[in-house]
């Protein structure tokens, strides 16, 4: 991205290559935005996205977000970023088996928290700086309806979403006075990747009572809201949108 080229919006989407992620990433990138795709592990998708988006403004970049140390190309991407507004959606979680509570060791929680919450809290640190120097930033969280109440099945994934959103909650109080805001976004259960691997049990348990709603329709309620807020104060103070 050439430093001179100032853009008026732009979004760096983590998870990038997962089901809601690559549908954030096709919604923002078609909405004029220009993507910063994070991901971990998948080469192929990563590679097979940016293909599909090729013409669009888009960067995918291979990042884990639990190393502190070893983030030169998104530290060089977000340094040349001049935009009028720089949004952070937190997507990525580790992957997610669900299995009842006792049968669950600490290090799935560990997994958890680590990329859900310190990878959103080093991400946040890294873009702090151009959201402050353009006093015009919004981080959103991606949290779960399976999170409040907690599904059975999920205690690891539902201890890490709720600090994220404890974490949500903290950016509003320190930095909505310098124009930077955040809200969390609490969509229900998709048929991804992710989810073909669980068991018909749990899938029963989260999808009982509620629509199975496809990632593409999310990511669009995601990138509305984040449209409402440049026209009004709706989401100067935290706020929990569940879809």
């Amino acid at each position: 991205m050439n430093k001179s080229k100032r853009l008026k919006r732009a979004v760096v989407i983590t998870g990038a290559t997962g089901g809601l992620g690559s549908a954030l990433c096709r919604v923002f990138a078609n909405a004029g935005y220009f993507v910063i795709g994070i991901y971990n592990s998948n080469d192929a998708a990563g590679a097979a996205l940016e293909s599909e988006l090729d013409g669009l403004s888009t960067k995918f970049i291979k990042q884990d977000l639990t190393v502190e140390g070893k983030w030169f190309e998104f530290e060089a991407a977000i340094s040349n970023l001049d935009c009028d507004r720089l949004t952070l959606i937190a997507n990525a979680c580790a992957p997610l088996f669900p299995k009842s509570l006792q049968l669950v060791d600490w290090q799935e929680v560990e997994s958890q928290l680590d990329v859900t919450v310190k990878g959103s809290f080093l991400s946040f640190k890294k873009v702090l700086p151009a959201m402050a120097r353009s006093k015009n930033g919004i981080f959103v969280s991606i949290l779960s309806t399976a999170v409040d109440p907690p599904a059975k099945g999920f205690a690891a994934y539902a201890m890490a979403k709720s600090a994220l959103g404890s974490f949500t909650k903290s950016i509003n109080a320190e930095f909505s006075q310098r124009g930077i805001r955040a809200f969390s976004f609490s969509p229900g259960f998709m048929e991804t990747a992710l989810t073909d691997a669980w068991s018909e049990h749990f899938k029963d348990l989260i999808t009982k009572d509620e629509q199975i709603i496809a990632p593409e329709k999310y990511a669009e309620q995601i990138l509305k809201l984040c449209l409402e807020e440049e026209r009004s104060d709706a989401l100067q103070n935290h706020s929990i949108f569940t879809a």
